[in-house]
């Protein structure tokens, strides 16, 4: 009965090592895909970058400015 105990706590461990390793390799894969998705978001909400002024066009849209009060 001893044998059969230690051979299935072996087991036991074996398979908790499996799963804890199961889980670090998803844990670290779901995050690599969070910093992907966060790179590409950051890349699109950043405003586009011209070499001089005359590069940019005309009318550029700025989404945090305030529109002058026309009366």
């Amino acid at each position: 009965m001893i044998w059969g105990e230690a051979s299935l706590r072996l087991k036991l461990n074996g398979f908790e090592d499996g799963l804890n390793h199961t889980i670090d390799r998803l844990t670290y894969e779901i995050l690599q895909e969070y910093r992907e998705g966060v790179d590409v978001a950051q890349q699109l909400m950043a405003p586009p970058m011209w070499e001089t002024f005359d590069d940019t066009p005309i009318p550029f849209f700025n989404p945090r400015h305030e529109p002058d009060d026309i009366a």
